[in-house]
């Protein structure tokens, strides 16, 4: 599972500052390719020879939010029941064997302290119930523009290469959270202007410098997605094409419960079926409140015009998008077969379909390729490599 915290989301970044020591000596550049594999993390939504689209960074974590809120909500409601009996009390209207002016006290101090907490607790949970399903990104390779969906629904177009991407750090019950960020800068360079995330957060075990050395921060998570997207942009999708093995059918409508039991079970046990088992009771109580989640949320629409930024080429052998199933396909699968045969990521079979790689989703109707999953030995011969291969992740021009 990758761990985060909610920096960003349950409040802003902090903008309009300048860069701190830390941030310039964790600097991630784009030119400057991290030896290792890239890996999206269930946070594709589609993908084509003109613009990735990715899902934000907390939205592994919808649900949880409404969970905790919706519990300590239905805690409160006895508490604020039981005032009008202690007003009734205090001022005699009803017998009680407490002392006068404790009624009072606590008729006067509990409001004082019950209703801010309950109005605290429906603002949490409007940030993650009743807002949007989602915050995409889109990272658009021909013109060099990042398009990012701000949690007020309004859009941030800033230049890929002059975005600072750097290392952001969070707290959440004493546990330091390390992830990437990226700044956009004034003109000189040096103040914080605004700041979105890139990649899912992990735990770190020091305050030292993390991810340049790799000793402190899991790299498999945070270096993994920044280089993924990084050599999308900079190397174009057949760099990448063979490591996406799902797209998140999540932009065109409201994701279905079959899709939240899936999604959560993958992102618990990361296809591992020992650990999908592990993971099972608890991902029965989370779904239903993820489920509330998204049904309370609207789905973002991108603006006409970065629509219009954004059209595909017919024909183009690298767009893929998923299906409100779960399952990955290609719109145009075939000029997608040279393409996908020269990247080792799709095995071409008469009857075979694109499907969803690590759950028990139903098949999808047949299509041109069959998607490897990861760990098979199909996908090992053809990515000449284990799949329980130790990766150290380096840093390098």
């Amino acid at each position: 599972m990758n761990w985060m915290d909610l920096s960003g989301l349950s409040t802003p970044f902090p903008c309009h500052r300048p860069l701190s020591e830390r941030e310039k000596r964790d600097q991630l550049r784009q030119h400057e390719r991290i030896n290792g594999r890239p890996r999206p993390h269930l946070s594709v939504i589609r993908m084509n020879s003109t613009y990735l689209e990715s899902a934000d960074i907390w939205f592994g974590e919808r649900g949880l939010g409404t969970s905790i809120t919706t519990v300590l909500l239905v805690m409160c409601v006895p508490l604020v029941l039981l005032l009008p009996t202690i007003w009734l009390q205090a001022l005699g209207l009803m017998p009680s064997t407490e002392e006068r002016a404790l009624l009072i006290t606590i008729g006067l101090v509990g409001p004082l302290l019950l209703f801010p907490f309950i109005w605290g607790l429906v603002w949490l949970l409007r940030k993650d119930a009743f807002a949007y399903t989602h915050y995409p990104m889109r990272f658009h390779r021909i013109s060099r523009l990042v398009y990012v969906f701000r949690t007020n629904g309004t859009v941030l177009t800033v230049p890929w290469d002059d975005l600072f991407v750097t290392l952001g750090y969070g707290t959440r019950g004493g546990t330091t959270f390390g992830e990437v960020r990226a700044h956009v800068l004034d003109a000189a360079r040096e103040m914080v202007l605004e700041t979105f995330g890139l990649s899912h957060s992990t735990p770190k075990s020091s305050d030292g410098p993390v991810l340049k050395s790799g000793e402190a921060v899991h790299p498999d998570t945070i270096y993994a997605q920044w280089e993924f997207i990084r050599r999308y942009m900079e190397e174009g999708p057949h760099a990448v094409i063979d490591e996406v093995q799902q797209c998140l059918s999540i932009d065109r409508e409201r994701e279905s419960a079959v899709f939240s039991f899936s999604f959560l079970a993958n992102r618990w046990s990361g296809g591992n079926a020992v650990l999908r088992a592990l993971a099972f009771p608890f991902v029965l109580v989370w779904m239903p409140f993820r489920i509330i989640t998204m049904r309370t949320s609207k789905v973002p629409r991108w603006p006409r015009e970065v629509e219009a930024a954004c059209v595909i080429e017919d024909g183009d052998p690298y767009a893929i998008e998923g299906t409100a199933a779960g399952h990955l396909i290609t719109l145009y699968p075939e000029a997608a077969r040279p393409a996908y045969a020269e990247a080792g990521a799709l095995e071409a079979g008469p009857g075979q379909h694109p499907t969803h790689p690590t759950s028990s989703l139903p098949e999808a109707a047949p299509g041109a390729f069959h998607i490897h999953a990861p760990g098979t030995a199909a996908a090992r011969k053809t990515r000449g490599r284990s799949s329980n291969q130790k990766r150290k992740w380096t840093q390098g021009k």
